[in-house]
């Protein structure tokens, strides 16, 4: 499972939105708890926007120096990934 991120600028910069390389499983992706930052950052909401993109909010803002990981992101196939972490700045 591979991911890249864009960073869905809001005011906040408290969403990203996430594309995956191929259709992921929505119920496993989506759990809040398989996301967070590198300063504490929960997520709060995960919304799935199709079969391979999932936006993100979180509890506080992404930093240009902060990473998120999403936990065991697992495809259509059930084929579990391990984490995967992101830079938000590149």
């Amino acid at each position: 499972v591979d991911a890249f991120q864009n960073i869905k600028e809001d005011i906040t910069n408290m969403t990203t939105e996430f594309v995956f390389a191929e259709a992921m499983d929505a119920t496993i992706t989506s759990t809040l708890g398989n996301w967070s930052g590198s300063a504490g950052q929960s997520a709060t909401a995960v919304t799935m926007t199709n079969d391979r993109s999932f936006r993100v909010t979180f509890d506080a803002a992404i930093g240009a120096a902060d990473t998120i990981d999403i936990l065991t992101p697992t495809d259509r196939a059930g084929n579990a990934g391990g984490t995967i972490t992101v830079n938000p700045t590149e």
